[in-house]
């Protein structure tokens, strides 16, 4: 039976036609069709030109002729270019001259009627075959809109291994993108492509041409339908299918939503996740709702590394397209001076408009005088009372909307104030990636919740990685009765004056956290844990300290035991002793931070005090060594910093020395529990999952003798047995990543080698009849 076929793509061309789209099998567009005269073509070119004609009714056939061959030969020096290229023809139009009556002038002339799905032809086609210049490609399904193709979906079957990172990498062969020199793909086919999807049914993930496989997600919320609409037990697939391929989802979706953004120089194309769609189009809402400021504004809390700042550039670009919103003046505020170049960065980069960034208190007053819908980025600390002098009304009206990044921070003092007085109708809305304390959730300024996505969400999504928590502190930590033990300890030499003195000037935690024999202890053993576990994946970490002197002597301490290349990160006072001087230089600070998030870079440790613990977004980095007291928003922001996604990152790690489990519910009491569920996962909790994945991977050889090799690679003849076998030491070996070097992964250890010997065997004696392979 052809599972592929039966359980995947039929199910999915039957729900596309439910939703709308004519269904064309592949043989009735092949070659030599009225829809096309080779398999090289990939625009259905008279559905095309059908299509717009019905929307520009007035174009002549000599501009219809010009648009037809300007989008189907497109003049690009990449895959990527030729697809930026025709995404900006797609939503911005194009323009050519025509007399309508009044002379010769520049008509506008739309590829696709986004503002009504229903004048737009949406096709679907099975085993589209198209030529490419070494040999052909057959995706299963592709979506056209206005005879463009727009969209792929490659099925696999669920009783295959690995199916979804198949289906991915038959994508990446489509595109060209595994070995482009190898000219295995169709590229032309991509030029027009919005969305990929790899599916296999029980999971569906979403893609650009641009997307890692670690970068396709899920789409779990099909908004604005109702998930119950959906049926019993709805598919990953179903539910994939009808968030965004529903017409007017799908054009909302291309048209407000897709980016193409610059990534550590270079171009990459991002379309919103589910999440941030759901929160763009209540933010939207929320805005439309009659009543005063407050009514009309409100929070959007989306966990650390789920992608906030461009859900602020999706929410501007959306409110830009809807004609009750267009004209609202636009103003962004965050407290960090990384957080507010960053956001006007990729503002910059992915909005068509200017973007008019203040600078000083002065342009900002001016900016915010004037009754223009413009967009304008500041530092919210512009409002300062000092500064900013007496408070001062600037602007009535209400079509402005404050969006504040991060405004548990700032926006409970004098700053508020400043802010309302000089803007007293704008609406607010306040983007946040930590949950609000319990008792502002409906008493804060900003209005309730718009928009939720919390910690275990986005762990379960994918969207960012679990964080581990492991406490290595048994000889370091300077929390209860170990304080005056460590105190003593290290200041044994010194005379009872001199310890007093000690304890007067600095306090005694920070003495014992700035002791170099304890800090000697710990680079010793963060070292041994970062060389045997984290680097050999290429990944990078970040030390945290208690104070400056701390940082500088970690880095010496370090220097001296011959760790790989580390650097410190602090910021510089007036009047600085003279030990900070080589660490406090701005432009050495830019120069490590932009080494240190080049995973080929060598510089593979950086030591901070309170620099880089909030809005720095660093995939390569998977540890962060904390020796400093943290609580509340500052904890749950700094251990972010390891949350997000890379290839083969399946965790997060924070290694404790300082004692954070002593007072780990004090810290983040202020959150409901609900809230923060997932921030942190001690590792001895992943222990039942070891134990339960150990013993589903070794449940398939029962009764078999183990001694037996040959017998237990026999047990492995049936094709579906060994992909369920595969999945089960797959799942069981990443487990064991996460837990080793622990000594709790040490008494299966040995079951991990004889079975990885075990998979390797049966991966070489099978491998003809399964081309896939145990994964």
């Amino acid at each position: 039976m052809d599972h592929e076929y039966t359980a995947v793509e039929l199910p999915a061309l039957e729900q596309l036609k439910a939703l709308g789209y004519t269904f064309v099998p592949g043989a009735e567009l092949a070659a030599g069709t009225v829809e096309r005269d080779s398999f090289r073509d990939v625009v259905l070119e008279g559905r095309f030109r059908s299509a717009i004609k019905r929307i520009n009714p007035w174009i002549s056939e000599d501009n219809l002729n010009k648009v037809t061959r300007d989008l189907t030969v497109i003049q690009a020096a990449s895959l990527l270019e030729a697809n930026q290229l025709f995404y900006e023809a797609l939503v911005k139009y194009l323009s050519y001259e025509q007399d309508l009556g009044s002379g010769r002038k520049g008509q506008t002339v739309r590829i696709i009627d986004f503002d009504a799905p229903e004048n737009n032809e949406f096709l679907v086609a099975s085993q589209f075959r198209v030529q490419g210049p070494n040999e052909p490609i057959i995706p299963d399904i592709v979506v056209f809109v206005n005879g463009l193709p727009l969209a792929v979906i490659e099925c696999k079957s669920p009783y295959i291994s690995e199916p979804m990172a198949t289906g991915i990498d038959q994508l990446l062969r489509y595109t060209n993108s595994r070995h482009p020199l190898s000219n295995e793909g169709a590229e032309r086919l991509f030029w027009y492509n919005q969305l990929l999807v790899s599916t296999y049914g029980d999971q569906a993930r979403l893609g650009t041409i641009s997307s890692l496989a670690e970068h396709y997600l899920e789409w779990k919320d099909p908004y604005p339908a109702d998930l119950q609409d959906l049926g019993t037990s709805p598919s990953s697939q179903s539910i994939l299918l009808a968030g965004v391929f529903s017409p007017a989802n799908l054009l909302d979706l291309i048209r407000s939503f897709i980016v193409f953004d610059t990534v550590d120089g270079k171009t990459i194309k991002k379309i919103a996740r589910y999440q941030q769609y759901r929160a763009v189009h209540k933010a939207i809402e929320r805005l439309k709702t009659p009543g005063g400021k407050r009514d009309r504004g409100g929070v959007v809390w989306h966990t650390q590394g789920s992608g906030k700042s461009l859900t602020m550039v999706f929410t501007a670009a959306r409110m830009r397209r809807d004609p009750a919103l267009r004209d609202y003046k636009l103003v962004f505020l965050t407290d960090r001076t990384t957080l507010d170049q960053q956001l006007t960065g990729t503002f910059q980069r992915c909005q068509d408009e200017t973007v008019y960034h203040a600078a000083n208190i002065a342009e900002l007053k001016q900016l915010l005088r004037k009754d223009s819908s413009d967009l304008v980025t500041c530092m919210l600390q512009k409002f300062q009372e000092d500064e900013w002098g007496k408070a001062e009304e600037l602007n009535t009206s209400d079509r402005i909307v404050l969006m504040v990044d991060e405004a548990h921070r700032g926006q409970y003092g004098g700053l508020g104030t400043n802010i309302n007085v000089a803007l007293p109708n704008a609406a607010k809305i306040a983007f946040t990636g930590t949950p609000l304390i319990r008792s502002q959730k409906t008493t804060n300024e900003f209005g309730t919740y718009i928009d939720t996505y919390r910690i275990d969400e986005a762990v379960r999504d994918g969207a960012t990685v679990q964080i581990v928590y492991e406490g290595r502190e048994s000889r370091t930590k300077v929390t209860g009765d170990s304080l005056d033990r460590l105190f003593e300890e290290y200041f044994s030499e010194k005379t009872p004056e001199e310890r007093a003195e000690i304890r007067r000037r600095y306090g005694k935690e920070q003495a014992v956290l700035e002791a170099p024999k304890r800090i000697e202890v710990v680079c010793a053993d963060l070292l041994e844990h970062y060389q045997s576990h984290i680097q050999p994946n290429g990944f990078k970490a970040m030390i945290v300290t208690g104070s400056r002197k701390a940082a500088v002597t970690y880095k010496e301490a370090l220097d001296e035991l011959g760790a790989p290349e580390s650097a410190v990160v602090i910021s510089g006072l007036h009047n600085d002793d003279p030990m900070f001087h080589p660490y406090t230089d701005k432009s050495k600070i830019r120069q490590a931070i932009q080494r240190f998030v080049q995973p080929d870079d060598p510089l593979s440790i950086v030591i901070v005090k309170d620099m880089l613990l909030t809005g720095f977004d660093v995939p390569v980095c998977q540890v962060m060594y904390l020796d400093r007291k943290l609580v509340e928003h500052g904890l749950l922001q700094a251990i972010a910093r390891v949350n997000r996604t890379r290839q083969n990152k399946s965790r997060g790690y924070i290694v404790d020395y300082y004692g954070l489990s002593d007072y780990l519910q004090e810290a983040l009491e202020v959150f409901s529990k609900d809230d923060i569920e997932g921030a942190l996962k001690p590792i001895k909790d992943e222990l039942p999952k070891l134990e339960r994945r150990h013993a589903i991977a070794m449940a398939f050889f029962t009764g078999i003798d183990r001694r037996d090799t040959e017998a237990c690679v026999l047990s492995l003849e049936d094709e579906q047995r060994r992909s369920e076998f595969s999945i089960a030491v797959k799942r069981f070996f990443e487990i064991m990543d996460i837990i080793m070097p622990n000594p709790l992964a040490a008494p299966y250890i040995a079951d991990m080698k004889w079975l990885g010997l075990i998979q390797i065997r049966a991966r070489n004696l099978y491998r003809p009849a399964d081309p896939d392979g145990l994964a």
